[in-house]
């Protein structure tokens, strides 16, 4: 099973927009769809994007989400990390840090290319660590973090969205009661 994208290429995903979804194979060699194994059952999804298995900030920010899952799982939460590296760095790395979610595999670029993460540095197309906050039920973006290396504050920063996400949708599920909120035209997910 190789590298499946729908929704066209976007190249440059923002908050607002609904979250190209893609189909590829994480460290188990499980196939993994964005939409049907995550959003469909209307979880929020913390995809994020990162250089290299093993790389010294990778390892840091995968380990402080690492830390996070329980109190991120509250929220139904779910962390997505991918890189470029094969199935096979990302087991070892899985293995080595304990990673509880899963590691997308993306070999050749594509769905960092769809998603706009990538950037050229010499010739040579980088990929810049960002993180995407999706809303389950609808597959809009919620947030986007670039090149957030100070990870306290990353974590910080994903933990304020979803809190507030949370009571967004505790007041949408209250009978009688009418929701105000500060969000305008098409990127609106109410």
């Amino acid at each position: 099973m190789g590298f499946t994208k729908r929704n066209g290429n976007k190249n440059n995903v923002s908050p607002g927009d609904l979250a190209p979804d893609f189909v590829s194979l994480d460290q188990h060699g499980n196939g993994f769809d964005l939409r049907k194994d995550v959003l469909s059952e209307g979880r929020l999804c913390i995809l994020y994007f990162y250089p290299k298995d093993g790389d010294f900030f990778c390892t840091k920010q995968a380990c402080a989400l690492r830390d996070s899952v329980a109190n991120l799982a509250r929220y139904n939460a779910e962390v997505v990390g991918v890189s470029r590296d094969s199935r096979a760095s990302h087991l070892r790395f899985a293995e080595r840090y304990n990673l509880p979610f899963r590691l997308v595999s993306d070999e050749d670029g594509e769905v960092q290319e769809i998603m706009g993460v990538t950037r050229g540095l010499f010739g040579l197309q980088r990929t810049a660590r960002t993180t995407f906050i999706i809303e389950g039920t609808t597959g809009r973006v919620i947030a986007k973090y670039v090149n957030q290396v100070n990870f306290k504050k990353h974590l910080k920063l994903i933990g304020d969205v979803i809190e507030k996400e949370a009571a967004l949708a505790e007041k949408r599920q209250q009978p009688g009661r009418t929701l105000q909120h500060d969000c305008e035209g098409s990127h609106c997910p109410l």
